[in-house]
């Protein structure tokens, strides 16, 4: 375990619960900020489409986890592939 990898030895659906409960929160304040903006300079129309394009934040985080680019990931798939006798 390493300072760049102890992530990898916490339970993943732990550390995903966190941070997306991290990151929605980081999002609702920013949205409430941006809606209040918009409410002083009267832009009704503008709040409208702003919470219409609004997505949720696991959807996001569900498209940039790339499980396959983890070294620890990549040896385990290998170690696989030659238990298997895949690839030689």
């Amino acid at each position: 375990m390493t300072e760049e990898n102890v992530f990898l030895y916490i339970r993943g659906h732990n550390l995903y619960a966190l941070c997306c409960q991290i990151g929605k929160k980081v999002c609702d304040h920013l949205l409430t900020q941006e809606r209040g903006r918009l409410e002083l300079a009267g832009e009704r129309e503008k709040i409208t489409a702003l919470f219409n394009q609004t997505k949720r934040f696991e959807d996001i985080l569900n498209n940039y986890i790339r499980f396959e680019s983890y070294p620890e990931i990549i040896k385990i798939k290998e170690d696989l592939e030659v238990y298997a006798g895949i690839g030689q």
